[in-house]
Protein backbone atom coordinates (compact mmCIF):
# COMPACT_ATOMS: atom_id res chain seq x y z
CA UNK A 1 0.00 0.00 0.00
CA UNK A 2 1.26 3.68 -0.59
CA UNK A 3 2.84 5.66 2.53
CA UNK A 4 0.23 7.56 4.30
CA UNK A 5 -0.92 11.09 2.88
CA UNK A 6 0.57 13.89 4.56
CA UNK A 7 -0.64 17.36 4.21
CA UNK A 8 2.68 18.74 2.83
CA UNK A 9 1.75 16.27 -0.24
CA UNK A 10 -1.14 18.53 -1.67
CA UNK A 11 -0.25 21.99 -1.99
CA UNK A 12 -2.24 25.02 -0.84
CA UNK A 13 -4.24 26.60 -3.69
CA UNK A 14 -3.90 30.31 -4.57
CA UNK A 15 -6.47 32.46 -2.75
CA UNK A 16 -7.93 36.06 -2.54
CA UNK A 17 -7.58 38.13 1.00
CA UNK A 18 -10.10 37.01 3.41
CA UNK A 19 -12.91 39.32 4.39
CA UNK A 20 -12.12 41.77 7.18
CA UNK A 21 -14.08 40.05 9.33
CA UNK A 22 -12.12 36.87 8.73
CA UNK A 23 -8.70 38.34 10.16
CA UNK A 24 -9.16 37.06 13.93
CA UNK A 25 -6.76 37.86 16.67
CA UNK A 26 -8.60 34.94 18.57
CA UNK A 27 -8.02 31.53 18.27
CA UNK A 28 -11.16 30.01 16.01
CA UNK A 29 -13.58 26.94 15.34
CA UNK A 30 -15.01 26.29 12.49
CA UNK A 31 -18.49 25.39 12.46
CA UNK A 32 -20.10 24.58 9.00
CA UNK A 33 -23.35 23.37 9.05
CA UNK A 34 -24.57 23.14 5.49
CA UNK A 35 -24.43 19.65 3.64
CA UNK A 36 -24.93 18.37 0.24
CA UNK A 37 -28.36 16.79 1.08
CA UNK A 38 -31.13 17.63 3.57
CA UNK A 39 -30.57 14.16 5.18
CA UNK A 40 -27.06 14.87 5.89
CA UNK A 41 -27.65 18.00 8.37
CA UNK A 42 -27.84 18.27 12.25
CA UNK A 43 -30.56 20.13 13.67
CA UNK A 44 -30.19 23.74 13.73
CA UNK A 45 -30.90 24.49 17.63
CA UNK A 46 -27.94 22.13 18.20
CA UNK A 47 -25.48 24.46 16.30
CA UNK A 48 -26.58 26.84 17.79
CA UNK A 49 -25.57 24.97 21.33
CA UNK A 50 -22.96 24.12 20.29
CA UNK A 51 -21.18 27.41 19.02
CA UNK A 52 -22.02 28.55 22.48
CA UNK A 53 -20.35 25.59 24.17
CA UNK A 54 -17.16 26.50 21.83
CA UNK A 55 -17.31 29.87 23.17
CA UNK A 56 -17.59 28.97 26.59
CA UNK A 57 -14.42 27.31 26.33
CA UNK A 58 -12.99 30.23 25.01
CA UNK A 59 -12.73 30.10 20.90
CA UNK A 60 -14.49 31.71 18.78
CA UNK A 61 -16.99 29.51 16.60
CA UNK A 62 -16.61 30.79 13.39
CA UNK A 63 -20.03 29.61 10.68
CA UNK A 64 -19.23 29.05 7.32
CA UNK A 65 -21.44 27.63 4.23
CA UNK A 66 -21.29 27.39 0.29
CA UNK A 67 -23.05 29.16 -1.81
CA UNK A 68 -26.74 29.70 -0.84
CA UNK A 69 -26.23 28.78 2.88
CA UNK A 70 -25.91 31.92 3.92
CA UNK A 71 -29.89 31.94 4.99
CA UNK A 72 -29.20 28.55 6.78
CA UNK A 73 -26.78 30.43 9.59
CA UNK A 74 -28.84 33.20 9.78
CA UNK A 75 -31.79 30.64 10.58
CA UNK A 76 -29.18 28.73 13.04
CA UNK A 77 -28.05 32.25 14.30
CA UNK A 78 -30.80 34.82 13.62
CA UNK A 79 -29.06 36.94 16.17
CA UNK A 80 -25.11 37.37 14.67
CA UNK A 81 -23.73 36.38 17.73
CA UNK A 82 -20.60 34.49 16.11
CA UNK A 83 -18.87 35.77 12.30
CA UNK A 84 -20.88 34.12 9.59
CA UNK A 85 -18.71 33.67 6.32
CA UNK A 86 -21.16 31.01 4.87
CA UNK A 87 -21.40 32.18 0.61
CA UNK A 88 -18.25 34.82 0.69
CA UNK A 89 -15.70 32.63 0.32
CA UNK A 90 -14.07 30.29 -2.59
CA UNK A 91 -12.81 27.07 -2.05
CA UNK A 92 -9.03 29.02 -1.93
CA UNK A 93 -10.22 31.14 0.77
CA UNK A 94 -12.22 28.39 2.76
CA UNK A 95 -9.18 26.82 2.54
CA UNK A 96 -6.93 29.15 3.92
CA UNK A 97 -9.54 29.55 6.38
CA UNK A 98 -9.45 25.77 7.54
CA UNK A 99 -5.91 25.88 7.91
CA UNK A 100 -5.95 28.50 10.39
CA UNK A 101 -8.55 26.94 12.62
CA UNK A 102 -8.01 24.93 15.64
CA UNK A 103 -10.68 22.52 14.22
CA UNK A 104 -13.97 22.32 12.12
CA UNK A 105 -17.26 20.71 12.67
CA UNK A 106 -19.26 19.66 9.78
CA UNK A 107 -21.25 16.83 8.20
CA UNK A 108 -21.03 13.90 6.09
CA UNK A 109 -19.64 16.44 3.38
CA UNK A 110 -17.50 17.67 0.98
CA UNK A 111 -16.01 20.06 3.27
CA UNK A 112 -15.33 16.87 5.48
CA UNK A 113 -12.74 16.08 2.60
CA UNK A 114 -11.33 19.13 2.45
CA UNK A 115 -10.16 19.25 6.10
CA UNK A 116 -8.92 15.95 5.73
CA UNK A 117 -6.51 17.12 2.85
CA UNK A 118 -5.61 20.29 4.34
CA UNK A 119 -4.74 18.55 8.08
CA UNK A 120 -7.18 20.46 10.19
CA UNK A 121 -8.46 18.54 12.98
CA UNK A 122 -11.73 17.30 11.24
CA UNK A 123 -14.97 16.25 13.48
CA UNK A 124 -17.13 14.85 10.84
CA UNK A 125 -21.02 13.71 11.94
CA UNK A 126 -22.02 10.56 9.87
CA UNK A 127 -25.60 9.90 9.83
CA UNK A 128 -27.02 7.91 6.59
CA UNK A 129 -23.58 7.68 5.53
CA UNK A 130 -21.32 4.91 6.51
CA UNK A 131 -17.78 6.18 8.39
CA UNK A 132 -15.85 3.36 7.72
CA UNK A 133 -16.78 3.52 4.10
CA UNK A 134 -16.37 7.48 3.60
CA UNK A 135 -13.94 7.96 6.96
CA UNK A 136 -10.33 8.04 7.21
CA UNK A 137 -9.07 4.99 5.86
CA UNK A 138 -5.75 3.47 6.22
CA UNK A 139 -4.06 6.00 3.83
CA UNK A 140 -5.00 9.22 5.84
CA UNK A 141 -4.14 7.34 9.20
CA UNK A 142 -1.66 10.23 9.81
CA UNK A 143 -3.95 13.12 9.84
CA UNK A 144 -6.65 14.09 12.77
CA UNK A 145 -9.61 13.48 11.14
CA UNK A 146 -12.95 12.18 13.61
CA UNK A 147 -15.61 10.26 12.54
CA UNK A 148 -18.78 10.51 15.02
CA UNK A 149 -21.58 7.67 13.87
CA UNK A 150 -24.26 5.92 15.64
CA UNK A 151 -22.82 2.77 14.60
CA UNK A 152 -25.65 -0.05 13.94
CA UNK A 153 -28.37 2.27 12.81
CA UNK A 154 -31.31 -0.31 11.88
CA UNK A 155 -32.18 1.73 8.73
CA UNK A 156 -28.99 2.46 7.35
CA UNK A 157 -29.52 -0.74 5.63
CA UNK A 158 -28.53 -0.92 1.51
CA UNK A 159 -26.07 -2.44 0.64
CA UNK A 160 -24.98 -0.34 -2.73
CA UNK A 161 -22.22 1.89 -3.40
CA UNK A 162 -21.53 3.45 -6.58
CA UNK A 163 -24.70 1.75 -8.15
CA UNK A 164 -22.79 -1.67 -7.33
CA UNK A 165 -24.76 -4.21 -4.35
CA UNK A 166 -21.60 -5.03 -2.30
CA UNK A 167 -23.08 -7.33 0.60
CA UNK A 168 -21.06 -6.00 3.73
CA UNK A 169 -21.38 -2.27 3.03
CA UNK A 170 -24.41 -0.61 5.29
CA UNK A 171 -25.25 2.80 3.89
CA UNK A 172 -28.76 4.88 3.10
CA UNK A 173 -29.05 6.96 -0.01
CA UNK A 174 -33.34 8.09 0.89
CA UNK A 175 -33.91 11.79 0.95
CA UNK A 176 -36.41 13.07 3.05
CA UNK A 177 -39.17 12.01 1.29
CA UNK A 178 -38.15 7.97 1.43
CA UNK A 179 -36.38 8.31 4.56
CA UNK A 180 -38.25 5.82 6.99
CA UNK A 181 -37.03 7.77 9.53
CA UNK A 182 -37.60 11.45 8.90
CA UNK A 183 -38.14 14.01 11.98
CA UNK A 184 -39.69 16.66 10.28
CA UNK A 185 -36.14 18.62 10.14
CA UNK A 186 -33.47 16.07 10.45
CA UNK A 187 -33.15 12.27 10.21
CA UNK A 188 -33.15 10.23 12.86
CA UNK A 189 -29.51 8.74 12.51
CA UNK A 190 -28.57 12.19 12.72
CA UNK A 191 -30.80 13.46 15.67
CA UNK A 192 -29.27 10.29 18.01
CA UNK A 193 -26.10 12.16 17.71
CA UNK A 194 -26.22 14.73 20.53
CA UNK A 195 -25.02 17.86 21.16
CA UNK A 196 -23.30 16.49 24.42
CA UNK A 197 -21.55 13.67 22.47
CA UNK A 198 -20.17 15.86 19.70
CA UNK A 199 -19.11 18.64 22.22
CA UNK A 200 -16.83 15.42 24.29
CA UNK A 201 -15.45 14.68 20.77
CA UNK A 202 -14.35 18.02 20.12
CA UNK A 203 -13.05 18.73 23.38
CA UNK A 204 -10.83 15.91 23.51
CA UNK A 205 -10.12 17.35 19.61
CA UNK A 206 -8.92 20.99 21.03
CA UNK A 207 -6.91 19.25 23.88
CA UNK A 208 -4.53 18.01 21.66
CA UNK A 209 -4.01 20.44 19.21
Amino acid sequence: PPRAYRPADWPAPPHLALPEQAQFTKRYVVLHPGASASVKRWPNARWLELAQRVEALGYLPVWTGGPGEGDLIREIDPQARHPNLAARLGLGELWHLFAGAQAVVCPDTGVAHLGRLIGVPTLALFGPGNAQIHGAGRYWREVPFVPLTIADMPCRDQPFIFRRKVAWVRRCDRNETTCVAWRGDHTECMGQLTVESVFNVLQNILVKV
